[in-house]
């Protein structure tokens, strides 16, 4: 492992970008999701992404400098459509967009349809809870070939769609955000055990013959396996929902091959989000003095580890970041190596780690 401060991290992936093309703004934006997906601890979403981002502006999937463009807008109800442009500031775009109308009306729905891949849906939930408002996001998937099988199958159907609900910041702690895939594992994180070498946890993944195995190349075409959903039929269903709610009820693609955007080799996302005003449901004073018990009563419980607090959704990737912040990010030597190969092709600086980990 290497230890690279944050601070050098973004500059690393804010040069590469800008290299590329990239506005100032939008440049600024996507390097500060993948860095802050690395100090969050979710590695998978983070500066790793970078040279799979650039090698689909380069093969054309992905767009630089677009806007997300006004497609439907029914009062309560925005739809857009993301030109295939980064995800991570086209999200930012239609979220303030769906907050204000819900400054205005109480909630909002907002669908950004045909984006770039949209990075760590938490970052998006806790933009929105910052706020002080709660949203409920579906994300799904395509672009690339399924990953995840369903419930009672042995081939995947489904990508690693994922969902995430967030509740706004009490007394100023971190807002309480679950950000989570409806696979069993994500698939970023399988890229990140190959890199390091590592085998998977049993009962996460089959092979290319409907076995199981712990071998992280499948879970990455390298040949074609399978993840499993998680919670056996519950992660299914889910999983099948964010495609027919993100894709299918908002006029946008679903996985499945019909519509050939498995063969685009450009990962794309489709976003489904609510977001709610509380000021407009009444006593905010008193829901949060609901929630502040809520939450106490949760944290109460005896834990299995007595080394280890209970937490709510959101504060360990609160306690990661403030880690992280302190003593700089961790990334595995494969990434880091792409990272170093990636500034020597675009002829941009490259930072020294600050340590090398055993």
């Amino acid at each position: 492992m290497v230890l690279i401060p944050q601070a050098d991290l973004y500059q690393l992936a804010f040069s590469c970008l800008s290299r590329v093309g990239c506005s100032q703004p939008e440049a600024d934006r996507v390097a500060r999701h993948l860095v802050d997906s690395n100090l969050a601890g979710h590695d998978s979403h983070g500066v790793g992404m970078l040279p799979l981002y650039l090698a689909s502006v380069r093969r054309g999937g992905l767009k630089l400098n677009q806007s997300p463009r006004l497609v439907t807008d029914f009062g309560a109800v925005l739809v857009y459509d993301g030109e295939r442009g980064f995800g991570h500031s086209a999200a930012r775009t239609v979220l303030d967009a769906a907050m204000q109308r819900a400054r205005e009306l109480g909630v909002a729905l907002v669908s950004l349809r045909n984006s770039g891949h949209l990075g760590r849906i938490g970052d998006h939930g806790e933009y929105v809870a910052q706020a002080g408002m709660a949203s409920l996001m579906l994300v799904n998937a395509v672009g690339r070939p399924p990953t995840v099988a369903p419930f009672g199958g042995l081939q995947a159907r489904l990508a690693s769609n994922p969902f995430c609900l967030a509740y706004p910041a009490i007394d100023g702690q971190a807002p309480i955000v679950l950000d989570a895939a409806t696979a069993a594992i994500a698939v970023g994180k399988a890229r990140v055990a190959k890199a390091n070498g590592l085998e998977l946890p049993a009962g996460l993944l089959l092979d290319d013959a409907g076995q199981p195995t712990t071998d992280p190349r499948f879970a990455l075409g390298d040949p074609q396996g399978a993840i499993l959903p998680f919670g056996l039929h519950k992660g299914s269903g889910l999983g099948l929902f964010c495609d027919l709610f993100a894709g299918a009820l908002m006029g946008g693609e679903t996985i499945q091959p019909g519509n050939g955007n498995q063969e685009r080799m450009a990962a794309a996302n489709n976003l489904f989000a609510v977001v709610i005003n509380p000021q407009s449901l009444g006593d905010t004073a008193a829901a949060h003095a609901e929630a502040r018990a809520l939450l106490d009563y949760f944290r109460s419980a005896r834990p299995a580890d007595p080394d280890q607090l209970v937490m709510v959704p959101g504060e360990n990737e609160a306690r990661t970041r403030a880690q992280r912040l302190e003593v700089g990010i961790e990334l595995d030597v494969q990434t880091w190596s792409q990272l170093v190969a990636l500034t020597t092709s675009l002829g941009v600086s490259c930072p020294e780690p600050a340590t090398s980990l055993a």
